[in-house]
């Protein structure tokens, strides 16, 4: 987003070339505008083949105590989701709440949660219970074929 806008006429521009300072010289194009609201889609939704990948590339700033990121009613392949993080980073925690698509499920939903100070995750529960299936190098937490709605709960 920040490559594509001119302030000065409050629009998007085609193809930031040959630098990012730079443009084409093609002004209001919405189907260029749109693709903003696309990559905002793909930083807290997307689907890769039977997969569904969630917060992934979600900004560490979003994740600061008291922080919350609600996503309501979106349209997936795999059927209608939403989810909701509440960040408690002061009291070592970050929640999620999530209601997967039901539809068509995804053989594998994965969650990244990104400490806003690149903690670790030291442990993560799954409904009340333990969960190991997670890599905290990697910040990310594999569930599985899930269809329930689920709480997840990263500790740091």
């Amino acid at each position: 987003f920040a490559s594509a806008f001119y302030p000065d006429i409050c629009a998007l521009v085609e193809h930031a070339l040959p630098t990012l300072a730079d443009h084409n010289g093609v002004w209001f194009k919405p189907s260029d505008e749109a693709q903003s609201t696309f990559w905002l889609r793909l930083m807290l939704i997307y689907e890769s083949g039977d997969e569904l990948h969630l917060a992934m590339a979600t900004p560490r700033e979003w994740f600061e105590d008291g922080k919350s990121i609600k996503i309501e009613r979106a349209a997936t392949y795999f059927g209608d989701m939403g989810y909701e993080i509440h960040s408690e980073v002061g009291s070592g925690k970050i929640t999620m709440i999530l209601e997967p698509p039901t539809r068509n499920a995804p053989e594998a939903v994965n969650v990244r949660f990104r400490h806003p100070k690149e903690k670790p995750m030291k442990e993560v529960v799954v409904n009340g219970k333990r969960w190991l299936d997670f890599d905290s190098e990697k910040e990310l937490i594999k569930l599985g074929r899930t269809t329930e709605k689920i709480e997840i709960v990263a500790l740091y």
